[in-house]
């Protein structure tokens, strides 16, 4: 917020260039004021990158895919933890989207970055996480995750 606000305050020369993620346009929803207007104060330029996040438990766990997943989900509202790298992250609301579609209610714990949920999962602190493929890739790899799905 600090390098957003920055950036809106400075003269549009042409060269101030300012690279966000999906945080940004969430933060208005989180504070009540903002020091500058998330929408107006800024002109796209280009879509630099998008993330796929990996839904991942245990290979222990007793889901084998997403659909023995969603079936046990739908008879235990909010008993199957997940965890996500934050509130307010594109993890997240892709999470709460995936709920939605399912029909299915979770409960979230939210974690400083996916660098920490990972770890969450492994030692059975949560069931599941909803994470970067980056964070998740090399305990599939291992074996000591299952990949459910697959978010784009």
């Amino acid at each position: 917020m600090i390098g957003a606000k920055q950036v809106a305050k400075s003269k549009p020369d042409g060269y101030t260039l300012f690279f966000i993620s999906s945080t940004h346009l969430v933060l208005p929803v989180l504070r009540k004021e903002m020091p500058y207007d998330t929408l107006g104060d800024f002109t796209a330029v280009t879509l630099l990158a998008t993330g796929p996040s990996l839904w991942v438990v245990r290979s222990d766990a007793p889901w084998r895919n997403l659909k023995e997943f969603i079936a046990d989900a739908k008879t235990r509202p909010d008993a199957i933890q997940w965890a996500t790298g934050g509130i307010g992250t594109s993890v997240h609301f892709g999470g709460e989207l995936f709920q939605s579609l399912a029909g299915i209610k979770l409960y979230h714990v939210a974690y400083k970055g996916s660098a920490a949920s990972v770890p969450a999962v492994m030692a059975g602190q949560v069931s599941a996480s909803c994470s970067a493929v980056n964070s998740a890739l090399s305990q599939i790899k291992a074996g000591r995750f299952v990949r459910l799905a697959l978010n784009q």
